[in-house]
């Protein structure tokens, strides 16, 4: 029914804000005529409406940066283009068509997420799980030699509110949050190479060849 989170937040907000707005100019008609205690309960839900329209606006802006979960679904594209000795340009294209990219000295790419669920009402209305990219990073085959190099990390969650935090930080309001870690994925380096990342429904993160030259490649590999 209420399928996505931010739109059916917002809506509510919007609402709640124009029903405070409308309580407030009748606030003030019935204190210019001295009816004080039509005043009084107009002041009373004006603040109800203000209040309902600031916990609806929070939860819209903080499930901006997720994307629903129906099914498994392509989350994201990875194009890899090699520009110097073990020196790679990765391409990353999210399912929302944003494009991000950043140089790296490694063997292999790998991409972390975040799935969220919910429970009590919120899954009763239907609201569907959400996930978002994380960090997209350099990974080397070598644990030894991974310790030794400067992390790369290419940060794609962003600045602004969170659910997960809103989850940890306020558990009595935003109790129906259910803040679930999606996996990662890493696969190879190599001049050319092009993924598909997909995530599947229980919030498991797998990467395909998008073309034969890839696939040949990661059959050569060992992949």
């Amino acid at each position: 029914m209420f399928s996505s989170l931010f739109a059916s937040s917002l809506t509510v907000a919007l609402l709640a804000s124009s029903f405070a707005v409308w309580m407030g100019f009748s606030m003030f008609a019935h204190a210019r005529r001295r009816r004080w205690l039509r005043s009084v309960l107009r002041l009373g839900f004006a603040v109800l409406g203000l209040a309902l329209a600031a916990y609806a606006g929070t939860l819209a802006l903080a499930s901006r940066s997720y994307e629903r979960l129906l099914a498994e679904q392509e989350a994201a594209r990875v194009a890899v283009r090699a520009v110097g000795p073990s020196r790679f340009y990765l391409q990353l294209t999210a399912a929302d068509g944003r494009v991000r990219g950043f140089t790296l000295e490694a063997e292999q790419w790998r991409l972390e997420g975040r799935v969220v669920r919910f429970s009590g009402w919120a899954r009763r209305l239907g609201f569907s799980p959400l996930y978002r990219l994380e960090r997209l990073s350099g990974r080397f085959t070598s644990a030894a030699r991974e310790q030794r190099e400067v992390a790369q990390v290419l940060e794609l969650a962003g600045e602004g509110l969170d659910l997960a935090l809103l989850a940890a930080q306020l558990p009595r309001m935003f109790g129906f949050i259910e803040n679930e870690f999606g996996s990662g994925v890493f696969m190879p380096l190599f001049d050319g190479a092009r993924y598909r990342v997909l995530i599947g429904p229980q919030g498991g993160f797998s990467a395909v060849p998008e073309d034969e030259r890839t696939a040949a490649e990661l059959r050569r590999l060992g992949f």
